[in-house]
Order: structure tokens, then C-alpha cells, then sequence
């Protein structure tokens, strides 16, 4: 038996064709190595299980917690701790850390920190208070996240001062 398409045929199989290519097309780009940036929740944090601090700002308390991972650990150990930061960029507030530099065991190769967040830049072992939207980065690691408002932080000009100890 010899089937010929009639002209209605041939545009429903040819719909039929560019419908089933467009799937496949689709299928084979969701299974692709994905080329963003890790989701948040790939940086090492248990925030189920987080430690109380207070961070001191010109005599003005703010309370945070540091996350179950290995350099919010490594940086527990250190409290009390006096940091100088200063600005960078008008989206996070830096200030290096005492040597040696905190553990990086289990965290990821970076990640995306949003505004409240605190962090570690393992390439220069600083810690930072982003109060801004900074994308994904290589050498960041999400450590905790402030409880309360972080205008305090983003108002401080020049160099200033941060005393992060245990909450009690």
C-alpha cells in the first residue's frame, strides 16, 4: 500500500516533525551542565543550625547568627573579635581577618550573597557584611545572616570598627 500526503496532511506531519524536534531540542538543553551560578542553598549552610552573635558598631549592637558550616566554625572559635572594614563598591562592607585564614572544608568553589548576609572571601580572608546585591563570586562563602536591619552597616563611611562576639 502506497500512502501520498495530501497538501492538509503534509503540513499537520510536518507539524507534527518541527513539535516533536522542538521537544528534543528543549530536552537536550535541560540536561546540559547547567553554567550558573550555584542556587543559595549549595553553600555548606545549616541554618537550622546557627549560633547567636552580636555584632558592635559604634557602641550599637546587631544580632546575627553564624550557620553550620566549617569557616563560621573556624570563625567561632576566634570570638571575641575586632574587625576593621571599610566599603567596597556600595554593596558590601570588608575587613581582613587574623591569620590563618578560616577553613574552607565542604563549601562550595563560590556563591550568590544577598543583602543581610554575612561572608568570607577565602581569596583574600576577609569578612563581609553585604548590604547590597552582589552577584555570584569564586571565593565566597555565605557563613550566617543578620537577624536585624543592616542600615547601621550601610551608613558606616570610611573605616570603622566591628566587634563580633557570642550572644549570650
Amino acid at each position: 500500500m502506497i500512502v501520498s500526503l495530501t497538501p492538509a496532511r503534509s503540513r499537520g506531519a510536518l507539524s507534527l516533525i518541527f513539535i516533536v524536534v522542538g521537544i528534543l531540542a528543549l530536552t537536550s538543553c535541560s540536561s546540559a551542565p547547567s553554567q550558573q551560578a550555584p542556587s543559595t542553598s549549595a553553600s555548606g549552610n545549616d541554618s537550622a543550625v546557627s549560633t547567636p552573635i552580636r555584632v558592635t558598631i559604634n557602641g550599637q549592637v546587631l544580632h546575627a547568627h553564624l550557620w553550620d558550616n566549617a569557616p563560621a566554625r573556624d570563625l567561632l572559635d576566634r570570638l571575641p573579635l575586632t574587625v576593621r572594614l571599610q566599603d567596597v563598591d556600595n554593596q558590601e562592607k570588608v575587613g581582613y581577618l587574623p591569620k590563618p585564614p578560616l577553613s574552607a572544608d565542604g563549601m562550595p568553589e563560590g556563591d550568590d550573597p544577598q543583602p543581610g548576609d554575612i561572608g568570607w572571601f577565602r581569596p583574600w580572608n576577609t569578612l563581609a557584611f553585604y548590604y547590597g546585591d552582589v552577584s555570584y563570586s569564586g571565593g565566597i562563602a555565605r557563613i550566617g545572616r543578620f537577624d536585624d536591619p543592616i542600615n547601621l552597616v550601610k551608613a558606616q563611611t570610611g573605616f570603622f570598627h566591628a566587634t563580633i562576639e557570642r550572644a549570650s
